[in-house]
């Protein structure tokens, strides 16, 4: 009678693991546990362990699912007040955005073969009915600027070095973030603003939309 209500109890501690672990298994991309209709929606209930950034065509297949997913969540929150024609577009190019998370950095390149940091930027904004300037510098001088408060998600932040003129552009996603083409040997990929490298080279902030 003990040896069955021992063995009872290792059972269940058994079972009650596997379901924490399975409950834990943690998606590419996503830095906290996601919920069980998250983890549907995302691939119908894959799971993956390959760490994301590391450049892999799985790390990035699934960081896009799971990109995709989180800002659609992200959305009423983001995009709230704004009118239902601009939300939708703004809505439309970071999904265009996402799309190419992973494409190798190119320089000179404006074409999901390979992008340089404008050439991502006119190519994404083209996809959805606008037309940018080729260069970085004048897609800053064409647009509508606005302060870092006034952003919304879709438009355009600009970088320079150290105060000089005009050296980098990607496309402002919310939350701090943006979505770019970096540099030679890298892919198209979020970054925080606050990062160490881009924090302090903040230009400022370009529209056109509206």
């Amino acid at each position: 009678m003990l040896k069955y209500y021992l063995l009872n109890i290792i059972l269940l501690s058994l079972l009650t693991g596997c379901l924490t672990a399975e409950n834990n298994v943690k998606y590419v991309g996503i830095q906290t546990y996601p919920s069980s209709e998250t983890k549907k929606r995302i691939y119908s209930g894959v799971k993956s362990s390959v760490k994301p950034g590391n450049n892999s065509n799985e790390s990035n297949y699934y960081y896009k699912k799971y990109a995709s997913v989180k800002r659609e969540d992200e959305n009423s929150m983001l995009f709230s007040g704004l009118p239902q024609n601009e939300r939708l577009l703004r809505e439309n190019i970071i999904k265009t955005a996402e799309k190419y998370i992973g494409v190798k950095y190119r320089y000179g390149g404006s074409s999901p073969n390979g992008f340089d940091c404008s050439g991502f930027a006119l190519y994404v904004y083209k996809q959805n009915g606008i037309n940018l300037p080729r260069s970085a510098r004048n897609q800053y001088k064409s647009g509508h600027h606005i302060k870092n408060s006034q952003a919304e998600p879709g438009d355009l932040v600009f970088f320079s070095d150290k105060g000089t003129s005009i050296t980098h552009v990607g496309i402002y996603i919310g939350n701090n973030r943006f979505i770019h083409a970096p540099s030679t040997g890298k892919s198209v990929q979020i970054t925080e603003i606050d990062s160490f490298y881009y924090s302090t080279r903040v230009a400022g902030y370009v529209s056109f939309i509206n």
